[in-house]
């Protein structure tokens, strides 16, 4: 998993660094700094997340993508994305240990233990993760993040902290044959105890319609921007 994080992040800065070189070239013909220039240094134009302006975290979601038709007949398809953090001190994040669990057989088990199941995870408490065309529990109002099957760090520096989170969707709960959109999303420090770890089991309903997406989503306050993508489920 560390070598996959890598080449992910590799795609991505290969990518910042070709689109910078191509600015700079366009000041040096004019004279003039292009307009965003400043923003790419920081990554704010990497199309597979959502890079929040003064946000103490960042989300980037690298499957699905938009577009994508994803599983068989609803299972078998992947959500996997990072949370970057504006912080070295790893507790502060909300992550607690590494996991790697699953259903059934497989849920908190040696030797990366960690639940399996709806609602927070255990290991990462402040992710929120609705599917719109989610069945289980709550249905689109439902945090999903406990059902994640692998979480780790993939970079601890003095002034950021990347924790990567993987899920196989393994039952059809999520639907099939049927459009869907997705909203990722880190709650806020909403206790003031100086940790991400309040994310909601279940997000509410803030305007009754019956479901729940990116304005409920806002409404629970948010550490980060939303992360939406649209896909269909095979």
């Amino acid at each position: 998993m560390r070598v996959l994080a890598r080449t992910y992040q590799g795609w991505r800065w290969s990518g910042i660094l070709a689109a910078t070189a191509v600015l700079t070239v366009i000041a040096c013909q004019d004279g003039k700094v292009p307009t965003g220039e400043r923003d790419l240094s920081r990554g704010s134009m990497v199309s597979r997340g959502v890079r929040a302006q003064e946000a103490e975290a960042t989300i980037e979601v690298f499957a699905p993508e938009n577009g994508d038709h994803v599983g068989q007949n609803g299972v078998g398809w992947f959500i996997d994305l990072a949370v970057e953090f504006e912080t070295g001190d790893v507790a502060e994040t909300g992550f607690t240990g590494s996991q790697l669990t699953g259903p059934g057989a497989h849920n908190n088990v040696a030797p990366l233990p960690g639940n399996d199941g709806l609602g927070a995870d255990d290991k990462f408490s402040g992710l929120i993760v609705l599917v719109s065309t989610n069945t289980a529990g709550a249905g689109s109002c439902q945090n999903l993040a406990d059902l994640f099957n692998l979480t780790g760090p993939t970079n601890i520096t003095e002034d950021e902290v990347e924790i990567w989170d993987t899920w196989i969707i393994e039952g059809p709960y999520t639907g099939a044959h049927t459009r869907s959109t997705m909203w990722v999303a880190e709650a806020d420090d909403l206790d003031g105890d100086g940790i991400f770890n309040d994310a909601p089991d279940v997000v509410n309903d803030s305007n009754g319609d019956g479901t729940c997406n990116e304005a409920d989503l806002k409404a629970v306050g948010l550490a980060s921007g939303v992360a939406e993508k649209r896909f269909f489920i095979n």
